[in-house]
């Protein structure tokens, strides 16, 4: 156990080390690029969207398969969330008509919505005046090419 423990602290020195040393490198020169020098990433633009008291319609731009967790986590201020209700126009059972699959934060084993997807219209129930931030949607083609110039009336 010992033995392990002094080549973790070991192992951890060394990548600070040259952490440190990497960093002070590229701070002496910041505005340097070549190879192996990147410019920064710009940030992921977001949507957010004002929820008033009670249920709101809104379609979610995370991507499929997202857990319903990561939309409670979204909705600010934390705790403003009671409820996500999807309607399911498909439902498992044939022959069945749409149901409706909801998630409770208060009672998540009770819940049948388990992960949301890419534009799927959803019920964001909230109980007092919240915002849900999530990624933002592209136009498609991005960027949209715009004519160099229109011939205006009588030109040829």
């Amino acid at each position: 156990m010992v033995r392990i423990q002094v080549v973790y602290s070991a192992l951890f020195f060394a990548v600070v080390s040259l952490l440190l040393s990497g960093a002070a490198a590229a701070s002496a020169q910041p505005d340097q690029e070549g190879p192996g020098i990147f410019p920064p990433i710009p940030p992921e633009p977001l949507r957010v969207v004002d929820l008033a008291v009670g249920c709101n319609n809104v379609a979610l731009t995370y991507p499929d398969g997202t857990p319903v967790g990561v939309v409670v986590g979204s909705i600010n201020p934390q705790g403003a969330l009671y409820a996500i209700w999807r309607l399911n126009a498909s439902p498992p059972t044939p022959g069945a008509g749409p149901t409706y699959e909801g998630f409770a934060p208060a009672a998540p084993q009770a819940s049948d919505l388990q992960g949301v997807n890419f534009l799927e219209a959803v019920f964001l129930c909230v109980s007092v005046s919240s915002a849900v931030t999530m990624p933002a949607v592209q136009p498609w083609p991005y960027p949209i090419p715009l004519p160099q110039s229109t011939p205006g009336p009588g030109s040829q």
